[in-house]
């Protein structure tokens, strides 16, 4: 028998069969037995034959297989002695694409064999090599078992000189056991609890179930220092000094915050008006103006009676009347009507926007009480005015 003519067939065969490779895992334990035909070389006084085979070996990872494996075969004289060879043989296997669809593996293995021949001078042990190539085959139970054809040359030595047989075995693979396993790496450490790993977070020991950003630091919306978790006053406006409440300043006590605090170091107990300054007993609403020979307010009067409305809010425990005034142009029955109306105008708006309406009342002093000429045009403008006078608590 020629058998370097065959073997590249059959090894090629075997790589390019269509099979499915069984998954097998790094760390498993498993056992293979199986059938094995050996192909005696010509000029040997033995003859072909088959046997079994049972292997015991280990994935140790996912390329490299150990094993050792029992081999018995046998082999009639062919004319001479007939030959029982036990063999059991430490194989290296080279696993190539373990969990693709196919796998091929390489194998190099070193044995001891005893050979009991029916003529007990020919008994004898010997050490053996083999290289060959093999495949695992899935048979449809989930990567459990697998069919596994294998093919190699096996050389060893015997009295009357070395020999070459071509082995071939089928058999089963049998995991048993479980695959060693690295245990997952715990998770990353969030020591805070506020969704950013400890090796990320820049502010550690937020308190839980606070908002923040990815570097684990929380929000401060309005920019005041104190974050908005903890900020009783959000959107306090920009450079405006807070307390550790995120609340702006007030130093005098007055109510008025300090960056908005037109008079600051006011007495304790003192009234003051929007601007934090000592409340008078008439304000002038500088500002306020209407649209000409009407009650209507103008745009622009908004901001003063904005104004207005939040020192009243302050103080709403004072009595106040909205007193409206008119210069001395038409006559006087028509500018007590319209003044009037006028100071009605303000009052609604103060009413609108917060001011209890109890504490106010309106009245139109037409063109009585002028506090600068008639004669000019600028005189008249001043004599065109609202007040807010202060009728006591």
């Amino acid at each position: 028998m020629k058998l370097s003519r065959i073997l590249p067939f059959l090894c090629a065969g075997l790589i390019w069969a269509n099979v499915t490779l069984a998954e097998e895992k790094a760390g498993q334990w498993y056992l293979t037995p199986g059938a094995i035909g050996v192909w005696v070389a010509d000029g040997q006084p033995r003859e072909d034959e088959s046997g079994f085979a049972v292997g015991f070996g280990r994935a140790l990872t996912d390329k490299v297989n150990l094993e050792l494996v029992y081999t018995n075969v046998d082999h009639p004289g062919g004319g001479g002695a007939d030959q029982d060879i036990r063999e059991l043989e430490l194989n290296f296997l080279r696993v190539w694409f373990r969990e693709s669809s196919w796998s091929p593996y390489f194998l190099l293995g070193l044995g001891a064999m005893n050979i009991d021949s029916s003529d007990p001078a020919r008994d004898f042990r010997e050490k053996s090599a083999s290289i060959g190539m093999g495949l695992f085959i899935d048979l449809g139970r989930g990567g459990t078992v697998s069919l596994r054809p294998e093919l190699r040359l096996r050389k060893f030595f015997s009295p009357n000189g070395s020999t070459n047989d071509m082995v071939v075995m089928v058999g089963l693979q049998i995991p048993f056991g479980s695959p060693h396993e690295d245990p997952a790496p715990p998770p990353p450490s969030d020591s805070d609890g506020d969704g950013v790993v400890d090796g990320v977070d820049r502010c550690p020991g937020t308190p839980r179930g606070r908002v923040v950003k990815p570097n684990g630091c929380e929000n401060d919306g309005d920019g005041d220092g104190v974050v908005d978790g903890a900020d009783l006053c959000p959107g306090t406006p920009s450079g405006a000094p807070v307390d550790g409440r995120g609340c702006p300043l007030d130093n005098d006590g007055d109510g008025v915050a300090d960056y908005m605090d037109d008079c600051p170091g006011t007495p304790a107990g003192t009234r003051v008006d929007g601007r934090g300054c000592e409340l008078q007993e008439e304000i002038h609403l500088r500002g306020v103006n209407f649209e000409t020979n009407s009650a209507d307010l103008t745009v622009a009067s908004s901001a003063r009676l904005d104004d207005a409305t939040a020192t009243l809010v302050r103080n709403s425990d004072l009595r106040v009347e909205v007193a409206g005034y008119t210069d001395s142009a038409g006559s006087a029955s028509y500018n007590q009507n319209l003044s009037r109306r006028r100071a009605q105008s303000v009052m609604d708006y103060l009413v609108s926007h917060g001011v209890d309406a109890g504490m106010l009342s309106a009245t139109g002093y037409g063109e009585n009480n002028p506090i600068a000429s008639n004669a000019t045009a600028a005189g008249r403008a001043e004599n065109r005015r609202v007040t807010l006078r202060i009728l006591g608590e």
